[in-house]
């Protein structure tokens, strides 16, 4: 394994491995392509944190500091319940609730430590694959901050939700059994009771139906007469 060691300067580089056989203009578009990503997630740490202490960015004919804004030009500034009023003016206040800042400041953790010039030192390579992880951690986390609960499950309130944990690379969890153990036991249970009872009528004789009362042409005249229970010897 070629093990590259890509720096600017002193204060930002990484390590890179590649093989004997990679063409070197791959290699140059792959390690291009790891240099800009590493751009990008840098930059992103700091858009993560800002979203996260003053919520998204401003239509740029909108920007100004929100309390000119009320002030001087009579407009109303919408303030959730976590506004922060962005001193850049660039951002509406209306950051994130502690819950999910806690959730960005642990993705901007997971992403500057593979950033990490030490990193050189310490002797761990960066790859593509890692980077793309990151940015789509990054891109859950917004995601999750953008939408409701509602733009996923709908608006049922008595909705109920299975969560279930994964490994990384592990792919999606199986579904949830539609019915329970109980459920399915009991159907079981029923289905069983149902077999037997058309495996009984199958077995049984084809004019069995005549001993019925119901194909007794009969019937209803003796019962008239007071004589619905009385059989001939030898009749069922």
């Amino acid at each position: 394994m070629v093990v590259l060691q890509v720096k600017n300067g002193d204060h930002d580089g990484f390590l890179y491995e590649t093989t004997c056989a990679t063409l070197n203009d791959d290699l140059v578009r792959d390690l291009v392509r790891v240099w800009n990503t590493r751009i990008r997630l840098a930059q992103l740490c700091g858009g993560l944190m800002e979203l996260g202490d003053h919520g998204p960015m401003k239509h740029p004919n909108k920007a100004g500091i929100d309390e000119i804004q009320e002030k001087y030009n009579e407009e109303t500034i919408e303030k959730g319940e976590f506004y922060k009023p962005d001193p850049s003016g660039v951002r509406n206040g209306n950051g994130v609730g502690p819950h999910l800042m806690e959730t960005f400041e642990r993705v901007v953790r997971d992403i500057q430590s593979v950033l990490d010039k030490n990193n050189v030192t310490r002797k761990i390579p960066i790859s593509l694959a890692i980077l793309q992880e990151k940015l789509d951690l990054a891109r859950g986390a917004v995601t999750m901050g953008s939408q409701t609960v509602a733009d996923r499950l709908g608006n049922n309130e008595k909705t109920k939700v299975v969560a279930k944990l994964q490994k990384p690379g592990n792919g999606p969890p199986g579904r949830e059994a539609a019915i329970s153990e109980d459920e399915k036991k009991a159907m079981m249970a029923h289905y069983f009771k149902k077999q037997e009872e058309m495996k009984k009528l199958a077995e049984s004789s084809e004019d069995d139906y005549l001993y019925s009362s119901w194909a007794d042409s009969k019937a209803l005249q003796r019962s008239l007469r007071g004589q619905g229970d009385v059989r001939a010897p030898g009749l069922r």
